[in-house]
């Protein structure tokens, strides 16, 4: 393997070099993903026989499919299409192979297959740090959360200087409510990497967490030095708007590019979250205006991706927004039977917390507090701070059951599992 040259042309070397720079780190922006597939496809263009350039673009293509950036099935049969041609090159490529397993990963949402994947690979490749993080992934996924942990740390033991790994164990850390050690791995890739913006956004999410202060998560997110992405603004959107600093929340979303949000875990127009402020700060019309055109979208696209549980998470929001009520509960509902904790630990919450969100605004108290005491007794980012702070949980926090949860779950910051 250390003699074996991935190409003997050195200008298609050169555009895979470049390529490969911009898929440096996890849920970068769309254009990342864009110019990775543009410089690569250079690459092949210059050297069809380039298996390991054929690898990394099937990487391209999954980004942009798996984090919500051209999530449609055409974009997934290109991901397939470019690894099958790397291992058509050369099947005992390992960079082909692990592809191959976050295609079942990312692309099949098929967490057993991948971790077979994984692991056949690790017996080739035992200390190999890049694929313990690939089983910690599949296992987290999975509900092990733990063992991923492990497996993570393990990792960094073996790659000390990764920033992405730090950005990941912090998550993990997150996950089990262990916020100290989470904000400790934070620093640490803000330290190796000042230049990415994943070690402020995560910082900035566990601190609220971990204490529901907003003042210092706004200054996690103002700290970062570069460009901010899309799910920066974001963030900083969702700071200001728990703090009730409507107009600020609402320049936020003046600063997005594009109208709508599209994460891994969210599928957001920018109505939607303009209409949430407006119905917030008590401004009926234009709530209604924003939240129908973001209802029009919406109708659409889960037309085109009736799977797609983050589109039905914001259906149920803009329903439940224009006073829909049975239509926002089925929407909502809809979300966690596609993504149910059990097919998926990590994102299931998410669609939770906004089922939660859609039953208490449209008075349904006791399913909000059951929805609610779900999501605190699985492992997750969310805890009572996160209640706490929402505005549209103000009619919920006021009632008994709310009162027994914040006794059952005071204080409690790990959840194992």
């Amino acid at each position: 393997r250390l003699e074996a040259r991935p190409t003997d042309n050195l200008v298609a070397y050169e555009f895979y070099l470049r390529g490969i720079d911009h898929l440096k780190y996890p849920h970068g922006p769309e254009e990342n993903y864009r110019q990775a597939q543009r410089l690569l496809e250079q690459a092949l263009t210059v050297d069809p026989e380039f298996a390991l350039a054929y690898a990394k673009l099937s990487h391209a293509h999954r980004g942009l499919y798996f984090y919500g950036y051209d999530h449609t099935p055409e974009r997934l049969a290109l991901v397939k299409e470019a690894v099958d041609r790397a291992l058509e090159i050369d099947r005992d490529l390992i960079e082909g192979q692990r592809q191959l397993g976050y295609y079942y990963y990312h692309g099949l949402l098929d967490y057993d297959r991948a971790l077979a994947q994984f692991t056949a690979i690790a017996k080739v490749l035992p200390h190999d740090a890049e694929l313990l993080q690939d089983i910690s992934f599949s296992w987290r996924r999975q509900g092990r959360i733990r063992d991923a942990l492990a497996n993570q740390l393990a990792a960094f033991e073996l790659n000390p200087t990764d920033a992405a790994f730090c950005v990941e164990i912090a998550n993990t850390y997150a996950g089990l409510r262990m916020h100290e050690e989470a904000l400790d791995y934070c620093e640490r890739a803000i330290a190796m990497a000042p230049e990415n913006h994943w070690g402020y956004l995560l910082k900035s999410i566990v601190l609220v967490a971990a204490s529901g202060d907003l003042v210092a998560a706004r200054q996690a997110l103002e700290a970062n030095p570069g460009k901010r992405a899309n799910i920066d603004i974001w963030a900083l959107y969702h700071v200001d708007r728990l703090a009730g600093d409507y107009r600020s929340a609402l320049a936020d979303l003046d600063a997005i590019g594009g109208d709508v949000l599209r994460f891994q875990n969210a599928y957001f127009p920018v109505d939607l979250l303009r209409g949430s402020i407006h119905q917030l700060d008590g401004d009926r019309d234009r709530a209604a205006r924003a939240f129908a055109a973001a209802l029009a979208h919406l109708e659409t696209a889960v037309r085109d991706n009736p799977q797609d549980a983050r589109i039905h998470s914001a259906l149920g929001l803009a329903y439940a927004g224009l006073g829909r009520k049975e239509e926002a509960i089925a929407a909502g509902r809809k979300a966690v039977e596609i993504y149910p904790l059990s097919r998926d630990a990590m994102l299931a919450p998410d669609h939770l917390m906004r089922l939660a969100v859609v039953y208490a605004m449209v008075g349904e108290t006791a399913p909000a507090l059951e929805t609610m005491r779900t999501i605190l007794a699985n492992p997750g980012v969310y805890t009572l701070h996160n209640f706490e702070l929402e505005p549209r949980f103000a009619e919920v926090r006021r009632t008994a059951g709310y009162e027994a949860l914040r006794r059952e779950f005071g204080g409690r910051d790990v959840i194992s599992r």
